[in-house]
């Protein structure tokens, strides 16, 4: 165990000693240290994302999930960039829907709701028996 100052440091750096499994670049006196995490953890990345934060029940549930040498920031990072990508496909879905109702609404073609259910019913089928023969 470090001295209480330096376990002090620690226990503020990196939110705690008893980290969950596969948290860490901990070394033998029990700590934490900056160097490593920095070689680990700042390649290519110059930019900052503010402090999150969060009641002490989400930290330990996000603790509690992280994989074997998976830090809290690579989880944070993880998550960040799912979002992200979530909304990017909803804000592309969300623009061709509009793309095909200005396109409808130009050329005055409608479908109805029930032909193409039917319509992609059948082509699930279709691919159904195909899978089956192979």
């Amino acid at each position: 165990m470090p001295p209480e100052g330096v376990r002090g440091l620690c226990l503020k750096a990196f939110g705690g000693m008893n980290r969950a499994k596969g948290e860490g670049f901990r070394g033998i006196d029990g700590c934490y240290h900056v160097s490593q995490l920095q070689y680990r953890e700042a390649i290519m990345k110059s930019a900052t994302i503010p402090a999150l934060r969060v009641e002490p029940e989400l930290r330990q549930a996000v603790e509690d999930v992280l994989g074997e040498n998976e830090t809290l920031s690579s989880f944070m990072e993880s998550a960040l960039r799912a979002g992200v990508a979530r909304r990017q496909l909803q804000r592309e879905f969300i623009a061709r829907g509009l793309a095909a109702r200005e396109e409808a609404r130009r050329t005055g073609e409608y479908f109805d709701a029930d032909d193409v259910h039917a319509e992609l019913q059948a082509m699930l089928n279709a691919a159904k028996s195909e899978r089956e023969r192979h």
